[in-house]
């Protein structure tokens, strides 16, 4: 899975979109977020239904998911997914040994830990 195939899952949402950056471990989840809130607009069946994602990135170690105006239970959705980012691996995906190291903050497993600091060296 790809940025690419979730937006064109969710054309709809990703019209203003000028940033969606992040690893591929949090795709599943970010895609998940994705038909949950659409799911979500969808039964409001209102005239303005429709959320816009502005960005998705990294900061700081954990998942930002910028939208157009919503209602809480969207905004709980989103801080929901944004909370569990940092129990998840930003690459693989991982849930086992996650540890948000210092410096250049990522959220990551052991295995790709040691793998991103073999890079670095």
């Amino acid at each position: 899975m790809t940025s690419e195939e979730i937006k064109q899952e969710f054309p709809e949402m990703f019209v203003n979109c000028f940033d969606f950056s992040i690893g591929d471990g949090w795709l599943p989840m970010v895609k998940l977020l994705c038909k949950h809130i659409k799911h979500h607009c969808d039964k409001r069946h209102s005239d303005r239904s429709l959320v816009y994602v502005h960005q998705i990135k990294e900061k700081m170690g954990g998942l930002r998911f910028y939208v157009s105006e919503s209602d809480d239970f969207i905004f709980g959705m989103i801080q929901f997914a944004e909370t569990m980012s940092y129990h998840i691996c930003e690459f693989c995906g991982s849930t086992d040994d996650i540890l948000t190291t210092g410096g250049w903050r990522k959220t990551l497993c052991k295995g790709c830990r040691v793998k991103r600091e073999e890079l670095i060296k």
